[in-house]
């Protein structure tokens, strides 16, 4: 058995370095790639020579690596602006040069995502045949957030990966894994709040015990080493989100959808809608879950993911990623393959002609538009799909 998972890791890892090669070979050689990754691979060199990621020295620093020149007042200022652990992940290729730790760094976020989405087809209980699979990994590879996310070398598409990795743990018993790859997916802890307290939630309500312990044991471990290093680490990190929304644009979907009104009103409505919309499908996933179906579950996770790229504020179009999940699940329970590959042909050219059409014009519109669609779609799923029967729970191995 152990000479079988031996085989099985080295074959894993000499294939990611064969595909790194390739990266390197045919596109990250030319050193300007993934302007966002660029960021934390500075701030975590900086960091394992012992320096202060969030200082102004190391974001003037990352500033000339990345634009050639200081940033002026007002712009994006490129700054490292992550909890301290971020820097672990980074350690085995921070001090690679750039050209190279960007082409591993590609390959290790394609093979996680790639991973995740099937775990997570797989845990919707979606016994999808080759051609479905085809479609489900083309909408997730092709389409403007997952695409736009991986060409910058955003941390967004690894928190993706983790949360969906985790709920097929959860969904299969391996809580205690679950528990690590939630305590992971805080390194980017606005995408990874609502969809942790939803877990959280649900396994207090099941006493799954072990994914509370793993989850907060490994948080706890990584807060530690993080203060062991670098004991400033908490204060820096939270002046940096403090300053953040002086250069960044940061609103909710439904102010950005309403930003032209003159009255709160309307974005304040929708805000609340949704929050109880959302509030509703966490108690029927409780409430419901174990009773022979999984179904509640399934949506109340997957509109968890899609809020959080709309109720909460917003900084990034390519965080519309985390809408991904809720068209899997609209695709596994659409009536046939037509359907189907008309879903993932949406997703993949909505969101490309959305960003095409509405970044430079209408910014508001391209951030609250993709998701306020994909969130109506999910709206009929909750109405109708649940009414048409419950899949078989799936036991735990």
């Amino acid at each position: 058995m152990k000479s079988k998972w031996f085989l099985f890791v080295a074959a894993v890892a000499g294939g990611l370095a064969l595909y790194a090669i390739f990266l390197h070979q045919t596109y990250t050689w030319r050193g300007n790639t993934h302007p966002d990754f660029y960021i934390e691979w500075m701030g975590s060199r900086v960091a394992l020579q012992g320096g202060n990621p969030y200082g102004e020295e190391t974001t003037l620093a990352i500033q000339l690596g990345s634009k050639g020149h200081p940033v002026k007042a007002g712009e994006d200022q490129l700054a490292f602006v992550y909890p301290f652990y971020r820097v672990f992940l980074n350690a085995p290729i921070a001090f690679l040069p750039y050209d190279w730790a960007t082409a591993w760094w590609q390959a290790a976020m394609q093979g996680l995502l790639i991973v995740g989405v099937l775990l997570f087809v797989r845990s919707l209980g979606w016994q999808a045949p080759a051609w479905d699979l085809a479609l489900v990994l083309l909408g997730t590879m092709l389409a403007y957030p997952t695409f736009g996310g991986l060409m910058l070398g955003q941390m967004a598409v690894g928190v993706l990966a983790s949360l969906l990795i985790a709920y097929w743990a959860v969904e299969r018993g391996h809580d205690r894994f679950a528990g690590c790859c939630l305590a992971w997916a805080t390194v980017k802890p606005h995408l990874a709040l609502l969809p942790l307290l939803f877990f959280l939630l649900w396994s207090l309500s099941r006493r799954r015990w072990r994914v509370l312990w793993s989850f907060a044991l490994t948080l706890g471990l990584l807060i530690v080493v993080s203060l062991v290093i670098f004991p400033a680490w908490p204060g820096e990190f939270l002046r940096g989100i403090a300053r953040y929304p002086s250069y960044k644009p940061v609103q909710t979907g439904p102010g950005f959808l309403f930003m032209e009104a003159k009255s709160p009103v309307w974005p304040a409505l929708l805000e609340v809608a949704v929050g109880v919309w959302l509030l509703a499908s966490w108690w029927a996933a409780i409430r419901r879950d174990g009773q022979g179906t999984h179904r509640w579950r399934d949506g109340a996770f997957v509109l968890t993911l899609a809020l959080t790229a709309f109720w909460l504020p917003l900084t990034s179009v390519v965080n519309q990623m985390m809408l991904l999940p809720a068209v899997l699940l609209l695709m596994r329970d659409a009536p046939n393959r037509v359907v189907r590959l008309a879903l993932a042909s949406l997703w993949i050219v909505g969101t490309w002609l959305a960003y095409a059409l509405l970044y430079r014009s209408h910014y508001g519109w391209n951030m609250s538009l993709p998701p306020l669609l994909v969130l109506l779609a999910l709206g009929f799923w909750f109405v109708i799909e649940v009414k048409k029967g419950e899949r078989p729970t799936m036991e735990p191995i």
